[in-house]
């Protein structure tokens, strides 16, 4: 997993992704990693002014049994942050910047906000994680993921 924080004309980023030192996740890395990605690719289609992380994961869930994931195993269970809506901490001058360390589930996303969506599980027992994580920009009718070139 690497979790890099670059900046870019001042301002940080904030990036986190999973990948298979040998090149070929197993059965259940790649279990794991695909529940990540669903929900943080699902959690871009929802971002807007006027909805809270609360709000947005339930519209993930929603979309995802649609889609035939089955939201109920422990690869999505554990997802932390799944049930905010991936949603975690402000990003500006600094990684983890102004506002506190996460920003509030409950509060509805403004235009101009700029934060982490961070989806992982970790599997202590089995040695095993999970993470896929963007930096996003709240915009007048939606989001901008501003770290998209990561390849996932």
């Amino acid at each position: 997993m690497v979790d890099a924080g670059p900046t870019w004309d001042d301002y940080d980023t904030d990036i986190s992704i999973s990948f298979p030192l040998n090149g070929k996740f197993s059965p259940r890395q790649k279990e794991i990693y695909e529940a990540c990605k669903a929900v943080s690719l699902a959690c871009l289609e929802f971002y807007k002014p006027g909805v809270t992380g609360y709000e947005v994961g339930a519209k993930v869930k929603d979309l995802l049994i649609g889609k035939g994931y089955n939201v109920e195993t422990d690869a999505f269970n554990r997802l932390r942050f799944f049930k905010e809506g991936g949603i975690t901490h402000s990003v500006g001058l600094a990684t983890h910047d102004c506002g506190g360390r996460d920003v509030p589930k409950n509060v509805p996303l403004q235009a101009g906000m700029v934060f982490a969506c961070d989806v992982f599980a970790t599997f202590p027992d089995e040695n095993l994680g999970g993470r896929v994580e963007n930096t996003v920009l709240i915009t007048e009718k939606g989001c901008e993921n501003l770290t998209a070139g990561v390849i996932r």
